[in-house]
């Protein structure tokens, strides 16, 4: 014992770099076999990104637009087809889903509905989409869920001739499109609307 201090005492840095070296084998070893439960910020960081990711891959069905700025707030509608005669049918409860398109915070989903500035209409879901091109960079759109809302900032706002193909849904990138439209299937300019995903929130 004696001697083994000395030791100590002769060769101070050696000794306590072995006893480190000792003690991390050791909480190794009883983190390994579950004794012993070590959080790291790196590890809760890791934990933070993968509930997040749980949030972003919630695959809901959207079920209202509210824009704040131009004073849109819309029921969603969700056709399980892309017929043309069922999606205009569609336009006279609100906006509709593009079936095919993303979901909220999900790939590139695609919204349109009636806009009818010029005109007098009884049916409030006519004139669903009215303001839009009033819309600026930054302004806010929430798109709400049954369990979740989902915020998108505008990233511009374009007239698009009738000949010009509206959404990429092939695009991997989560955001918005918008599309005014008097019927749906008619050949017109329109005004586009795209929206960078920001974050889903619970309601």
């Amino acid at each position: 014992m004696l001697r083994f201090i000395k030791g100590i005492l002769k060769h101070p840095l050696e000794t306590i770099g072995f006893l480190l070296m000792l003690s991390f084998l050791m909480i190794t070893l009883l983190d390994s076999l579950g004794v012993l439960t070590i959080k790291t910020f790196a590890a809760e960081q890791r934990l933070a990104k993968h509930q997040k990711q749980e949030i972003i891959t919630t695959n809901e069905q959207p079920l209202r637009i509210v824009i704040p700025k131009v004073g849109i707030d819309i029921p969603v509608q969700n056709p399980q087809t892309t017929d043309i005669a069922v999606l205009d049918s569609e336009l006279r409860y609100g906006a509709v889903h593009y079936l095919g398109s993303g979901t909220p915070g999900n790939g590139n989903m695609f919204l349109f509905g009636h806009s009818a500035e010029a005109y007098v209409v009884r049916n409030p879901a006519f004139k669903a989409f009215d303001g839009l091109k009033n819309l600026e960079k930054g302004d806010e759109i929430i798109v709400y869920g049954q369990k979740q809302k989902h915020l998108y900032k505008v990233l511009n706002i374009r007239l698009v001739s009738a000949e010009e193909a509206l959404v990429d849904f092939s695009s991997q990138k989560d955001m918005l499109t918008l599309s005014t439209c008097d019927t749906f299937g008619q050949k017109q300019d329109r005004f586009v609307v795209e929206a960078d995903y920001l974050r889903s929130e619970s309601l």
